[in-house]
């Protein structure tokens, strides 16, 4: 089975607060997409820290466990941010969703409101994840996140087994505000992204 990955993100202002990053580890394949809150302090840094906080303990520790290591990798996320805003005397925070593949299986967890859709070789969409959040006043705030300051609840990993034709995207609420996920799929090239008022980000994870 071959993993094959191509992602876009491009900034609405002059900074981009969202961050990507995936890498080869051990036995599989981590892929992360961070949107860091415009609300709080340098969103751009946000999910940037969260981000290679995740890689430094994964690369640090046996993932023989998938499930186990993503708890243990976001309370360290956590704990490293609550460090930065600390030294920086900040409030900062940021959306997670965390994909960890392997040969067999797929492992997720989403904190905040960063999509995951998944193509079944049958064309059906499912999105996995569900958002993280609650509207006031015609303004939407996220019930978790990750921001220095523990969890309130036990994090969830997901579990389910892939194979050759799945077909997965990650995104933040910048691609799938402006762009219709489906139409998205239905392309056999991904087309470029337009400039639109939010960062606005998408990972292409198709297994062959």
């Amino acid at each position: 089975m071959k993993i094959c990955i191509a992602f876009q993100s491009i900034a609405a202002n002059e900074k981009n607060g969202d961050f990507i990053l995936q890498k080869k580890i051990a036995d599989g394949t981590l892929v992360l997409l961070a949107d860091g809150m415009g609300g709080l302090d340098f969103p751009e840094q946000a999910s940037k820290i969260v981000c290679e906080a995740i890689l430094d303990y994964f690369e640090s520790y046996n993932a023989s466990v998938p499930s186990k290591i993503i708890q243990e990798s976001l309370e360290y996320a956590d704990k490293t941010l609550r460090k930065a805003c600390y030294q920086r005397k900040c409030k900062m925070g940021t959306a997670l969703t965390l994909v960890y593949l392997t040969d067999s299986f797929l492992y997720y967890t989403s904190l905040g409101d960063v999509r995951l859709y998944h193509e079944h070789i049958n064309g059906t969409i499912t999105l996995l994840t569900s958002d993280d959040v609650i509207n006031i006043g015609g303004k939407s705030y996220l019930t978790v996140c990750i921001n220095g300051r523990g969890y309130r609840t036990p994090i969830e990993v997901y579990q389910m087994s892939v194979q050759t034709g799945d077909r997965f995207i990650l995104c933040s609420d910048g691609f799938y505000k402006k762009y219709d996920v489906s139409e998205y799929l239905q392309q056999r090239t991904s087309p470029p992204l337009q400039c639109t008022e939010d960062d606005c980000s998408v990972v292409d994870i198709n297994i062959k």
